[in-house]
């Protein structure tokens, strides 16, 4: 992994997204570097006074959250699907015996 995600590396690959989207231009390198550093802290050493929460956290949690909502949504829209599916069989199987009845 230290091949892929060398400095170097990394270095081009900000470099390319800071040119595809210039609107981070310079911000991302800032970011990444302010994540390096919360990775490669020194035991001992305090982390943030305010503990506040990268972007990239940030972005990560409103991720899951939406997935997890969607997870929960999807769970009871399919409830309710099987549900109305086997209302509605039982109802068709009243309506052939009403109909049968009434034939003979």
């Amino acid at each position: 992994m230290i091949i892929v995600f060398n400095k170097k590396r990394l270095d081009s690959v900000v470099r390319f997204v800071e040119w595809l989207l210039p609107f981070l231009n310079g911000k991302l390198h800032a970011i990444i570097e302010n994540e390096k550093a919360k990775l490669h802290r020194v035991d001992g050493q305090a982390i943030s006074a305010s503990r506040e929460k990268s972007i990239f956290s940030l972005a990560w949690d409103i991720f899951l959250a939406a997935m997890l909502l969607y997870f929960l949504v999807s769970i009871i829209d399919s409830s309710v699907q099987q549900h109305l599916c086997v209302k509605d069989e039982k109802q068709i199987q009243k309506l052939k015996k009403k109909r049968a009845a009434k034939a003979h």
